[in-house]
């Protein structure tokens, strides 16, 4: 829940953000930022639809797709935030935390394999959370029965400081 004061500034925010949809109803910038403006205020629908005109009036902005695959996670449409996942990838390929994003949603979808692969790609860019990145790969073996695969990356979670580890598992490899 935001707070009033927060939420008085996000409905002066969406005010400007009106006028400036009047004033150049063709800028696709105006209505991601709008759509990102109802999210924060929770309205999730509009925010949904904000961000698909937005992309439309301007395909290459790369914060839309993410922006929007957010909403979709949140409402369950994994298959959709996959999409906008991969729209975002081909704009900045770069980003760890987008390649993990992307391979969480193809675990969740089902697709382990795959979702080794974008989880690799992640480790390629390391960051902050590549401790999470070892162990969530690591987890994904796990699932296709790679054990060796998933005790290394264990370890390794464990040797970037990665420690929200249920103890079952960690015990299950004898760490």
């Amino acid at each position: 829940m935001i707070s009033q004061k927060i939420r008085t500034r996000l409905l002066l925010a969406l005010n400007d953000y009106n006028k400036a949809i009047q004033y150049d109803p063709k800028d696709g910038e105006f209505r991601v930022n709008r759509g990102a403006t109802y999210a924060r205020l929770g309205d999730i629908e509009k925010a949904i639809e904000d961000f698909n005109e937005g992309l439309k009036l301007k395909p290459d902005h790369a914060v839309g797709y993410l922006n929007r695959s957010i909403m979709y996670q949140n409402t369950g449409r994994i298959d959709l935030a996959l999409q906008d996942i991969e729209q975002y990838l081909k704009l900045n390929p770069y980003n760890a935390d987008l390649w993990y994003e992307k391979g969480r949603a193809l675990r969740l979808l089902g697709k382990s394999q795959e979702a080794i692969g974008a989880y690799t790609e992640a480790l390629k860019y390391k960051n902050n959370n590549t401790g999470l990145f070892y162990y969530e790969r690591s987890r994904t073996y796990t699932e296709l029965n790679k054990m060796n695969e998933a005790k290394a990356d264990l370890q390794q979670a464990i040797s970037f400081g990665f420690d929200k580890i249920e103890p079952a598992y960690r015990q299950q490899f004898g760490i």
